[in-house]
């Protein structure tokens, strides 16, 4: 098919000349001119649009050009063979079909920044998320936070016992590990003969303490002294000998006074510590004031003289001082002891040595009777108590210091079986949790805290924290430790993880 010649004002197109099919191009020639009044002949136009709306442009064709404003443009034929589309507006035709390129290029041009943009964008977050995930991943584990799980306070069970107070006497107990005390009835101040020595040897320790070994300070015997040793046999008040020359230290003077309950030795370490005798009374009675002692008052230093009187509570307050020292306990738990002029005398104190007793001191004479002040001590699971019991005035009978003992054995005992045992924390018990956000591990005793009790006594009980742990932390990983409390008694014991701390995941360190 042959595309025609047109015009742009409409007007019929010329007649073509026959196409060369080998080369493809046309032979085009001016039109003959009409005869004078002749009619030309007319040809039909082409509907407008119909060939640029069907036949649109060939690939590679060049677009119809116009020289001038009404010559005639040349059809292009493709290489193909196939006449390339033409508009009805030669003149328009470039224009059109640039426009069309240049939309189609606009319409793709945004999907492909898109595309660029979104690559840029998850190129970035990649990176950013490896970085991130590298950050995490170099830290240290957080620290737990530890909870502790123990109650506030605890009670001593059990009930308290009735004491069978003895008859005839005066007579009272004390617990000093538990603050616990008790009394036979209304109490009057009585003579307390030997029962003396107890503050006499807390003054000598308070102005020259002394440790297990040590000698402490010295004196020598004076013919002075060997006199008073003798005025002492005479009148039958227990004694030791000396010999005038005699050098006898602060150690040996004390278990000569509170073992042998020798009167001339107190008088030699009252003397020791005041230079005189009344010198030392003094300060007798002013410990007894700073102690309290409001029933008790001392005329000498061995309680010979039946002015020196007080009562059972008040000599368990100073013989719960006494019990405080080493060296003091060491020496009335003696049975015997070795001087060097007299050599080895017994121990005037009844049961020292047997059935728990440790001391502490006995005393006797006519006016006073017999007096003892006994230590009783026994273990509950490893856990020492010593019940103090103060008797005075024992009458019965004929060996009256021993009777004395007898009655504060009998009440030591029934005190004592008051005594209960509190297991607070026992080994691997739980006590707390240390937490972090991938998991969890129990806190738990490395050892037993236990403490003893009266009935209805209510310890206290406290967790301290040491460190936290990071999972990972290996098991028995030290946190702290936990403390009981009740009265002088402190128990504590080591707290630690119970098993390995559980480290977090991969996901769980990123996310």
């Amino acid at each position: 098919m042959r595309f025609r010649r047109g015009t742009r004002n409409g007007s019929p197109p010329a007649p073509s000349s026959p196409t060369d099919e080998r080369s493809g191009s046309a032979d085009v020639t001016s039109a003959p001119e009409a005869e004078p009044g002749a009619i030309a002949p007319q040809v039909p136009a082409e509907p407008v649009g119909e060939t640029a709306s069907a036949l649109p442009f060939a690939a590679g064709a060049e677009p119809p050009s116009a020289a001038g404003g009404s010559a005639l443009a040349e059809t292009p034929v493709a290489e193909s063979g196939i006449p390339a589309p033409t508009s009805p507006h030669p003149g328009r035709v470039s224009r059109w079909f640039r426009r069309g390129d240049a939309a189609r290029h606009r319409h793709h041009r945004p999907r492909r920044r898109l595309v660029v943009a979104v690559t840029v964008v998850a190129v970035v977050l990649v990176a950013a998320s490896g970085s991130v995930v590298g950050v995490r991943l170099s830290q240290r584990y957080p620290l737990a936070t530890v909870r502790p799980k123990i109650p506030v306070a605890a009670v001593i069970p059990g009930t308290v016992p009735t004491i069978t107070w003895p008859a005839e006497v005066q007579a009272a107990y004390a617990i000093p590990e538990l603050g616990v005390s008790g009394e036979s009835g209304r109490e009057v101040p009585v003579p307390i003969a030997s029962v003396t020595k107890l503050m006499t040897a807390h003054v000598i320790l308070t102005d020259h303490p002394l440790a297990p070994g040590q000698p402490g300070p010295s004196i020598t015997v004076t013919p002075a002294d060997v006199a008073t040793y003798n005025e002492d046999v005479a009148t039958g008040q227990t004694n030791i000998e000396v010999q005038a020359g005699e050098v006898l230290d602060e150690y040996q003077l004390l278990e000569g006074m509170l073992v042998h309950s020798a009167n001339n030795f107190a008088d030699l370490l009252a003397e020791l510590d005041a230079g005189t005798l009344p010198a030392f009374v003094a300060k007798m009675n002013a410990a007894a004031a700073s102690l309290g002692m409001t029933d008790t008052h001392y005329a000498d230093a061995s309680g010979y003289d039946t002015s020196t009187v007080s009562t059972p509570v008040d000599q368990l307050t100073v013989a719960t001082l006494d019990i405080s020292s080493p060296l003091f306990d060491q020496i009335v738990d003696m049975s015997s002891v070795t001087l060097p002029v007299v050599g080895t005398v017994p121990s005037y104190t009844p049961f020292v040595g047997t059935n728990g007793v440790v001391g502490l001191k006995s005393g006797f004479t006519s006016a006073a009777g017999g007096c003892d002040v006994l230590g009783l001590l026994h273990g509950f699971d490893g856990l020492p108590v010593e019940v103090l019991v103060v008797v005075l005035g024992y009458q019965a009978g004929t060996d009256l210091v021993d009777g004395a003992g007898v009655d504060a054995l009998s009440v030591a005992r029934e005190a004592m079986a008051g005594v209960q045992v509190l297991t607070a924390f026992r080994r691997g018990e739980r006590v707390g949790t240390a937490t972090t956000g991938s998991g969890s591990v129990s806190i738990v005793s490395r050892g037993r805290a236990a403490v003893v009790g009266w009935p209805g006594q209510r310890v206290s009980e406290s967790f301290h924290l040491a460190r936290r742990p990071r999972p990972g932390a290996h098991r028995g990983f030290l946190v702290g430790r936990v403390t009981v409390t009740l009265g002088f008694q402190r128990s504590e014991v080591k707290v630690g993880t119970g098993r390995r701390f559980p480290t977090p995941t991969f996901w769980q360190r990123v996310f």
